[in-house]
């Protein structure tokens, strides 16, 4: 299985899941297979990342983060699922309703602990209500 792992410096979990700098996509065979995750892992640039947090009006604030969700959902179309700390209401349905699947990893996790405790099946999975 193919996961996403939102990261801002190639190292850690990142806390900002669409906002993060990169995702780090990992094959968890060839992990397994491997044992270690950077030879199973490739980076790729979040171009939707923004730099991080900005001001925006309530007003459209539905609708952008749809828009943004949608953008991250393409940039990932690669992957399986996604492993992170943390994920907002539209980017949760976005992802589930394409198919992706999603689990959570306490925050401070590093990629290559957050790739271990997904294929332990200690990472807790997000499903539609």
């Amino acid at each position: 299985m193919k996961i996403a792992i939102p990261t801002d410096d190639t190292i850690a979990v990142s806390e900002h899941f669409g906002r993060a700098a990169f995702f780090a996509i990992t094959d968890t065979e060839k992990h397994e297979m491997e044992h270690g995750a950077e030879s199973a892992t490739k980076i790729v640039r979040n171009e939707n990342s923004g730099g991080g947090h900005h001001n925006h009006s309530h007003a459209h604030e539905h609708s952008h983060h749809d828009h943004h969700a949608d953008r991250i959902a393409e940039l990932l179309n690669g992957a399986d699922g996604v492993v992170t700390s943390h994920m907002g209401k539209p980017m949760i349905e976005r992802l589930l309703d394409s198919g992706k699947s999603i689990y959570i990893v306490p925050l401070g996790k590093t990629i290559a602990e957050a790739v271990q405790l997904f294929v332990e099946g200690k990472a807790k999975q997000i499903r539609k209500s």
